[in-house]
């Protein structure tokens, strides 16, 4: 997330209306959504994160590259839904999401590593156990990672050299 925050502008979470519990039938039905989004927009970015409701639903919450007033692919219209937890959410719907309701949300001015990060980090559910915890499309850029053995002197520079320049 950190190496493509520029990219990411929009935040989507996508529910289902039936309540799909099978993990396999609801990718299948978001792959058939992202495919659509992609023919629209060729340079699609994303990085999500499936979850369960309380209903037991499967959502998705993601990351995107589409610009809050792209309105070929959102609404023009805004509207206003409150949450209990985090009070009153403005948001846009996004097109060819059939299945359920849709929340599209600029990210301006929002820690966009730390939204998606709380819902990669949340306990892994038993049900997702074996299945993929998120997924991504394969534009992003790849982060560049080191191994650093802070007993080695050289590399600890390296590391406080790392953190200076961050």
């Amino acid at each position: 997330i950190k190496t493509n925050e520029k990219e990411f502008k929009t935040f989507i979470t996508l529910t289902f209306a039936e309540n799909i519990t099978d993990v396999e039938k609801a990718n299948k039905q978001f792959n058939i959504w992202r495919t659509y989004i992609k023919k629209l927009k060729n340079d699609f970015k994303c990085i999500g994160v499936p979850e369960f409701q309380k209903r037991g639903a499967i959502h998705y919450h993601l990351l995107t590259n589409i610009d809050y007033n792209d309105f070929t692919l959102l609404s023009q219209e805004e509207r206003r839904i409150y949450n209990k937890k985090s009070g009153w959410q403005i948001g846009r719907d996004i097109k060819g999401w059939k299945y359920g309701h849709n929340m599209v949300k600029d990210m301006k001015d929002i820690n966009i590593i730390g939204y998606l990060t709380k819902y990669m980090t949340k306990d892994v559910d038993n049900r997702l156990w074996g299945k993929k915890r998120y997924f991504y499309t394969r534009n992003l850029k790849k982060p560049i990672t080191y191994d650093i053995d802070l007993s080695s002197i050289e590399d600890f520079k390296i590391f406080v050299e790392l953190l200076e320049n961050d």
